[in-house]
């Protein structure tokens, strides 16, 4: 009787989902993305140039995302792997897909050590460098500096930024963000990443982490969330020393 109810209680669980997925599909996106050859062709230069090779997960999961994103509706991804695995590479070459397309991209971060970390890899190896319009928007940003970089990310002029909690205050604006990549997504909350969704119209989303919450790896088994694992380690990787 107990497993009866419980299946029950499943069944009803996964009709809902079933139909709020159902119902996503249904919000038409306010922008299209084409993976066009010149795009290809760009990024696999790109991945010819790193100083590394991808691990076979990587190339997947950067295959499966170019894939997906090319949905008439939004998407959302959940992009799991050990710290080290190469998610934020993976990022950037999802990032550079929309960014290419004239379309705005937020990356947020939970320290501001991080944010910096992931700035400067993406002026590292974005093509153009610090031409491709990346803004980093921090907590202890100069007022001066902070109103010329919220001035140009409203006026569409940079493509992406990349930030801590400060992305989510009420005075950024995007003039069209089509893509959030959130990074260590359990540090952040349930409001304050529905924030950050609410400056774009229907953008798609990139959650990352190493290690998921209960609430995320329900979303992800119940279907609100694809799944991408990166399980294999790049070559040459350095040991991960921890010390206390």
């Amino acid at each position: 009787a107990r497993r009866r109810m419980a299946f029950d209680e499943l069944v009803l669980f996964s009709v809902l989902n079933e139909e709020k997925k159902a119902a996503v599909r249904r919000i038409e996106k306010d922008f299209r993305l084409v993976l066009t050859p010149a795009i290809s062709r760009e990024v696999d230069e790109l991945i010819k140039g790193l100083p590394f090779e991808l691990t076979a997960d990587q190339q997947m999961a950067v295959e499966t995302l170019f894939k997906i994103s090319t949905a008439t509706y939004p998407v959302n991804h959940l992009l799991m792997g050990d710290v080290g695995s190469g998610k934020t590479l993976v990022a950037l070459l999802l990032a550079l897909f929309y960014m290419r397309q004239g379309l705005q991209v937020a990356y947020l971060a939970p320290t501001e050590i991080l944010a910096r970390q992931h700035y400067q890899t993406f002026l590292n190896y974005l093509p153009k460098g610090s031409f491709e319009g990346v803004e980093i928007i921090i907590g202890k940003d100069a007022a001066k500096d902070r109103r010329a970089k919220l001035d140009r990310l409203a006026r569409g002029e940079s493509l992406i930024a990349i930030g801590t909690h400060a992305l989510i205050q009420d005075d950024v604006t995007f003039k069209n963000l089509a893509l959030i990549i959130i990074d260590e997504q359990h540090r952040f909350g349930v409001e304050q990443r529905e924030k950050l969704r609410a400056k774009g119209k229907s953008p798609d989303l990139l959650s990352m982490t190493a290690t998921p919450i209960p609430r995320t790896l329900t979303l992800a088994y119940y279907g609100d969330l694809e799944p991408i694992y990166l399980k294999q380690k790049p070559k040459n990787r350095l040991k991960i020393d921890t010390r206390i």
